[in-house]
């Protein structure tokens, strides 16, 4: 039968584990959290929406990301004849700034989601061939846009349109 020598066994562990606090500490000290965060889900919510996610740097606090308040984009067609605006590009400013904040394309079902922390933004569409229908918008480079404001509750901005030659019949 073999029988371990505990002392030999035991020195090995020892200087195992000390190594490792000592990589703790220093770690510590440099600034590195001895918790790994875990890492956020990802961002945007509707099937076709590649929105970008806003970094911590694209906000002046400078702190941590956070969850923020999801922001629904809905397109409505208002007499379409045969048109869709699926796949028209979104983008999201920083109020009274070109800074995007956010961006993608409608889905399918004519809706793009992101998440924003709460503050002032400009929502914007681009369904080319389409106009508003509905005032309260204005045009910014070929974009439908209107202001809005997240709070601390999910925000919905509604956009409805009409195609261009329906203006012209009009």
């Amino acid at each position: 039968m073999v029988t371990l020598d505990r002392g030999k066994f035991a020195a090995p562990v020892f200087a195992q584990a000390a190594a490792f606090v000592v990589v703790l500490v220093i770690g510590i000290f440099n600034g590195h959290p001895a918790k790994t965060p875990t890492p956020a889900p990802t961002r945007g919510a509707s099937p076709g929406a590649s929105p970008s996610a806003p970094t911590a740097s694209s906000f002046p606090s400078g702190g941590a990301k956070d969850q923020g308040i999801k922001l629904t984009v809905t397109v409505v067609e208002d007499l379409a004849g045969g048109l869709s605006v699926a796949d028209s590009q979104v983008r999201v400013l920083r109020d009274g700034t070109t800074v995007v904040v956010a961006s993608g394309t409608l889905s399918t079902a004519r809706s793009f989601a992101t998440n924003l922390p709460a503050g002032e933004y400009e929502v914007c569409v681009n369904p080319v061939g389409w106009i508003s229908a509905v005032p309260g918008t204005h045009l910014d480079h070929e974009f439908i846009c209107s202001p809005t404001a997240i709070g601390s509750a999910p925000q919905s901005v509604t956009f409805h349109v009409v195609p261009k030659t329906t203006q012209a019949a009009a």
